[in-house]
């Protein structure tokens, strides 16, 4: 037992000894450890200004790109309004030739009998 006791009599002294050592390669540790976290944050925050200039970019151009786009959706809007314009107006147009069928078929023998008459008449003053 006399043993065991200075045994640990002989590691107890060794760890004083060895704890100012042990500490001070601790507290360089973490001095090395804190500036590189300064170090990163200094880059950090350059990195969030690099980020925040080109938002403020991309924001501009956004802007600028607005008005022709603007432009596009209003000249669009107009395609549609003529493009159904047309279609209602095609559809009223064949609607009245469907119910004036007869009446428009008439007119238009009436124009060919006319001018087979002129000709007819013309033929004769010829001759």
């Amino acid at each position: 037992m006399l043993f065991f006791i200075g045994l640990m009599a002989e590691i107890s002294e060794v760890f004083q000894l060895m704890l100012p050592i042990v500490l001070v390669i601790f507290l360089l540790f973490f001095i090395w450890l804190l500036i590189k976290l300064i170090k990163l944050i200094s880059e950090l925050s350059n990195t969030v200004l690099n980020v925040n200039q080109t938002i403020v970019s991309v924001d501009k151009s956004l802007d600028k790109l607005q008005k022709p786009l603007d432009t596009a959706a209003h000249i669009a809007n107009t395609v549609d309004v003529a493009h159904n314009t047309t279609l209602n107006l095609a559809g009223k147009l064949v609607d009245f030739v469907k119910d004036n069928y007869v009446l428009i078929k008439e007119f238009v023998e009436d124009i060919f009998k006319k001018e087979a008459e002129e000709n007819s008449d013309l033929d004769q003053k010829e001759e």
